[in-house]
């Protein structure tokens, strides 16, 4: 892990061309520190960055992260359903979600890896705190189908358009409809999505009420492996060399 930040003149951010510039400096500066710590074997390695401009004592103020990207091993997660609302402005990556999510972070306990908002009356499945949920189902002519939120009720994110592109390459239909805990019994299976985690499959389902109910999801992975793959693909193809 490389953290980075310096304090800039406010006068400068009407300059694009410093921004970009600005952005580069900070980019080069994070591979060149991570490269010192994790490349020492002459071996490539992928970065996951994270670049923020923010204020400080009334000054503007860029700070940078950085860490080996290392796609997890698809293991079977386990994940709790928690009653909540949708956020307020789902589309918008906010810091005060960042704030508003630690009282669910705070409910996890291994081995569940992550918490998915739903409604508790009517069951409908929204997003993680950290991930987008997707169910494995049939439509409506009995062929697989990928379910998951409609457009513009969550944070969709890259991983999210890019499991639509992999659904539309391998011929299998891409829903937008809430998953309702309720339908359970008819799915085949269910994953969740971030940059970091990529695709992992969701075996169990624990719902954070009084009745403490745990679903169990079926195992078979061929769909789900062939997609994992796909994204895998994807997301190296979309990878920059700096």
């Amino acid at each position: 892990m490389r953290d980075l930040k310096w304090h800039i003149d406010l006068g400068c951010f009407h300059s694009e061309l410093f921004l970009e510039n600005a952005v580069v400096k900070m980019v080069s500066e994070l591979v060149h520190r991570c490269d010192k710590k994790w490349s020492a074997t002459g071996d490539d390695v992928e970065y996951c960055m994270l670049l923020l401009l923010t204020h400080q004592d009334s000054k503007p103020l860029f700070m940078g992260y950085a860490q080996p990207f290392t796609p997890a091993a698809n293991v079977d997660s386990q994940v709790l359903l928690v009653g909540a609302a949708p956020r307020p402005s789902p589309t918008i990556k906010s810091s005060q979600w960042a704030k508003d999510r630690i009282k669910y972070q705070a409910r996890l306990k291994a081995p569940v890896l992550e918490a998915i908002l739903y409604d508790p009356d009517g069951g409908d499945i929204y997003e993680g705190l950290l991930t987008n949920f997707y169910v494995i189902t049939r439509d409506d002519s009995n062929r697989v189908a990928v379910m998951t939120a409609p457009r513009g009720t969550v944070l969709e994110g890259t991983s999210c358009w890019m499991v639509e592109q992999v659904c539309d390459k391998l011929g299998i239909q891409f829903i937008r409809k809430h998953p309702s805990i309720r339908d359970a019994d008819v799915w085949e299976g269910a994953f969740i999505t971030s940059a970091l985690r990529t695709c992992h499959s969701v075996s169990v389902i624990h719902l954070d009420d009084a009745s403490r109910t745990v679903v169990r999801l079926p195992t078979d992975q061929h769909v789900l492996d062939r997609m994992r793959n796909e994204l895998l693909q994807s997301l190296h193809s979309f990878s920059t060399q700096i």
